[in-house]
């Protein structure tokens, strides 16, 4: 008998979450090790700067390194960091505990253009970019799960969004549970890569139309034969610099315990410096089974 699935749509706009999620895109790096001889050009700022709508403002900066120093990144806590948000300008202040610089009493809205400018000891670095608006999830529709011997296995997830037409977007969907295991139906479209169990989407193929993802929670043998639990999915929408970053970093960590893969470059678009200076709105669904 199947149990009965029901689902709960929550819009919940959560700081202390998406500022975690920001401050993994700071923090995160992978290093390869070559055996070659490179010159070394000597440090640059790197300003990696995350802007989410509704919640307030994080950049992290730090002193480039060369790419054989396997050492840590050294953290610049004594920049001059000022942001410009839709021609108002603010000056961020150093978090010594969570080591980004932030201004709390601000919230960055969506369709904000956000200008950076860091001034450190190693020169000048800048960024720009421009909040995208919220795409909600419309539905996540459940239903019974069947293998090809007929028997009923677990349930299929069906999530749905409707795109933005006539604009090139782009979507990273993630998904959490501590009782759950959803797996995805990772199948080969254009403009869908699945890495490291995030979801990446380009538009082009379904531009102004309603997309389907499917996701599976199978029962295992012995295993959630009365199962239920709680299924968060997160839809960001990312402007393009952001999307070209996360995809290239999950890209790199993918590759990168292998001495046989091709190295990826991890896209970056600070002036006079590394990093990136990115945006994204999110939307966030809660399923209960």
């Amino acid at each position: 008998m199947v149990n009965q699935v029901y689902r709960k749509n929550i819009y919940k706009k959560s700081s202390s979450i998406v500022t975690l999620f920001a401050i993994l895109l700071l923090v995160l790096s992978c290093e390869k090790y070559l055996d070659m001889e490179i010159t070394d050009t000597g440090r640059k700022p790197v300003v990696n700067a995350v802007f989410i709508a509704d919640t307030f403002p994080v950049v992290k900066v730090f002193e480039s390194k060369h790419i054989l120093d396997n050492t840590h990144y050294k953290n610049i806590s004594n920049a001059q960091v000022n942001i410009i948000v839709d021609g108002q300008p603010w000056s961020l202040t150093y978090d010594t505990i969570k080591r980004i610089y932030t201004d709390t009493s601000l919230r960055i809205s969506s369709q904000s253009n956000v200008i950076v400018n860091v001034d450190t000891y190693l020169g000048k670095a800048e960024g720009t970019t421009t909040v995208p608006i919220h795409v909600p999830i419309l539905s996540c529709d459940t239903f019974p799960h069947f293998d090809k011997n007929g028997n009923y296995d677990g349930v299929e997830l069906r999530l749905r969004f409707k795109d933005i037409a006539n604009v090139h977007n782009y979507y990273m969907i993630t998904f959490h549970s501590n009782s759950l295991y959803p797996t995805f139906d990772a199948y080969n479209e254009p403009g869908l890569e699945y890495i490291n169990e995030k979801i990446f989407l380009d538009d082009f193929a379904f531009d102004g139309k309603i997309k389907t993802l499917k996701f599976f929670v199978y029962r295992y043998a012995g295993k959630y034969m009365n199962y239920n639990g709680i299924i968060e999915f997160y839809l960001f929408h990312l402007d393009e610099s952001l999307y070209k970053y996360q995809l290239s970093l999950q890209k790199q960590i993918n590759t990168g315990n292998s001495p046989f893969s091709e190295p990826v470059m991890v896209y970056n678009n600070i002036k006079n410096g590394y990093g990136i200076c990115g945006s994204a709105s999110y939307f966030k669904f809660k399923l209960e089974l």
